[in-house]
């Protein structure tokens, strides 16, 4: 292009520019026209989404914003416009606009009921269902409260007996505090079959606090569980029986209860089936020494047993059983246990515990099978805990980890009697012991035991096994310390024409080890080296203690020859 014609054609430009921004008139009347595409902006509804929430019979359930009916929703700027103030089954609802809200369902009513509610703004409305879900029904006692309430929140019972006598399976059972006195609460409580018997010291808690947790009401007793029970937040004064009584029946869970002072145990177990739980309980003195605190009896009758974080003391001056005695008799049966956390205390050497736990399994067939860890056991006449099986077709296994034990009067720490399954024992921390700190004994029917990484001290003999009766044992003691053994850190005695192998490693010890053989089988001890031992003080820590040998000798044999976990 010509320079002449180019500065035309650009001037020519600019001008169509100019009047297609300008158009027509001054700058005052300059209108700018968009030609691109519209946005419109897009509003929306609120969308409300169906809830459920759990309910009690006769109860309120008071349902927090953080909770409410809100939380799934998506407002959008909406409000809740309108609920219904009464349910599909009569019950009554208050909503609040933060989603909280109250829902007090029709005297005796147990089931689903429904209400609505509406969230609106000014691009529409949405409507959502709520679902409250009873199973049973609760019934309150207050014995402050004016006679002839009907056993509702709003208007209780004022006495215990009104309450069961209501209640069937599936109902709570819930006792305020009232005035701190066993009036109305006295005498024998006897719980149907799924009925649950919660007091003011646990609170009344479903997925939401009815109830805040406050004092435990004072009852006297005994309560007579009927199966599928819990029992929680009561204190129990006085009984004169039991102080809680499950009979034949099983599901059963003890809770945050406390007992003090009945006329005989503070619960009595009889052919329990399914399980029983007692855990954060308090058991107080008895008014008559030489019973259990808890006393368990299966005939052929196999069950599961947790005992966790409960305390048993002793200060009455009576010297009682054993705080948990379990014995079974008769045919085969299978039975677990947990005892865990638990504290056994008695204030002086004269009103000891026999033991704090007594297992003695007589029955003829089936398994016993225990985990106890982190209990601390505080003076006891016999031993700290006692396995024993007479019968030798009975399986007794299980682990012994992290207890403290001290101050045992007149036996052991632990002492296991005739368990011929497999033992772990490790981590405990046991001192004081009259006669050993831990006792392993075939009594015919030998065992495998592991004993680790235990801190043994102040006893006749830190270790004790001995392979009486007859019966194959086979022991590992690995990594454990001793100390102030008055005779032995160790001794091992084969009595009988049964086998012994043990494994003896990474041990620390103040006092001489022990080796008996008076039995005609192999008496072998892995790494032991010649006939002094000298294998074996090298892989032990030995202090200056030295090894006796009795006059049968000790066979050496490899490392790994005792097939030992």
């Amino acid at each position: 292009m010509k320079k002449d014609n180019y500065t035309k054609f650009l001037a020519g430009l600019i001008a169509s520019t100019a009047l297609f921004f300008s158009g027509c008139g001054n700058s005052e009347n300059f209108v700018f026209t968009n030609t691109g595409p519209s946005v419109i902006p897009v509003n929306n509804a609120p969308v409300a989404v169906d809830d459920s929430f759990a309910a009690l019979g006769n109860a309120t359930v008071n349902q927090i914003a953080a909770n409410g009916v809100l939380t799934n929703d998506t407002l959008n700027g909406g409000t809740i416009s309108s609920f219904d103030s009464v349910g599909s089954q009569g019950g009554a609802i208050v909503l609040n606009a933060d989603g909280s809200f109250s829902y007090t369902p029709v005297f005796g009513f147990v089931g689903a009921e429904t209400f609505t509610y509406t969230l609106s703004n000014a691009d529409g409305d949405s409507t959502a269902t709520v679902t409250m879900t009873s199973t049973g029904r609760g019934f309150f006692v207050d014995n402050t409260a004016p006679d002839g309430g009907d056993g509702s929140q709003a208007s209780p019972f004022d006495t215990l007996s009104e309450a069961t006598a209501a209640s069937a399976s599936g109902d709570t059972v819930f006792v305020a505090r009232g005035n701190g006195t066993s009036t109305g609460l006295s005498g024998a409580v006897t719980l149907k079959d799924g009925v649950n018997l919660i007091g003011e010291g646990s609170g009344l808690v479903l997925a939401q606090t009815i109830v805040a947790p406050g004092q435990a009401p004072l009852l006297t007793g005994p309560i007579n569980c009927g199966g599928n029970n819990t029992v929680s937040g009561i204190d129990l004064q006085g009984s004169t029986a039991d102080s809680i009584v499950i009979n034949g029946v099983g599901n059963v869970t003890i809770d945050n209860t406390s007992s003090g002072d009945p006329t005989e145990q503070h619960i009595d177990i009889d052919n329990a089936t399914g399980s029983v739980t007692v855990s954060d309980c308090v058991f107080g003195d008895l008014t008559v020494g030489g019973l259990d605190y808890v006393g368990i009896d299966q005939d052929s009758v196999g069950a599961n047993f947790v005992f966790t974080n409960n305390s048993f003391t002793n200060s009455s001056g009576n010297n009682p059983g054993n705080a948990v005695d379990f014995q079974a008799t008769g045919t085969s049966a299978d039975f677990t246990m947990v005892y865990s956390g638990n504290t056994v205390t008695s204030v002086d050497t004269t009103d000891d515990f026999d033991n704090a736990l007594e297992v003695d399994s007589d029955q003829d067939g089936g398994s016993f099978a225990l985990t106890s860890d982190n209990n601390v056991i505080t003076r006891a006449d016999l031993n700290g805990m006692n396995i024993d099986s007479i019968q030798d077709n009975v399986s007794l296994s299980g682990s012994i980890t992290n207890n403290m034990i001290s101050d045992i009067g007149d036996q052991a720490g632990l002492d296991l009697d005739g368990n011929n399954g497999t033992w772990t024992i490790t981590g405990n921390i046991i001192d004081n012991c009259a006669d050993y700190c831990i006792g392993l004994f075939s009594n015919g029917m030998g065992g495998t035991y592991i004993v680790e990484n235990n801190q043994l001290s102040n006893a006749v003999n830190g270790i004790t096994v001995a392979d009486s009766n007859g019966g194959d044992i086979f022991v590992a003691v690995r990594g454990n310390t001793i100390q102030n053994a008055s005779v032995y850190s160790m001794t091992f005695v084969q009595g009988n024409p049964f086998d012994f192998c043990a494994v003896i490693t990474n041990n620390t010890v103040s006092d001489d080890l022990n080796f008996s053989n008076f039995g005609s089988n192999s008496f072998d001890v892995e790494q032991f080296g010649n006939a002094m031992g000298d294998g074996l003080a090298a892989i032990n820590t030995l202090n200056g203690a030295s090894i006796n040998i009795g006059a049968n000798p000790v066979n050496s044999v490899a490392q790994g020859a005792c097939a030992l976990p």
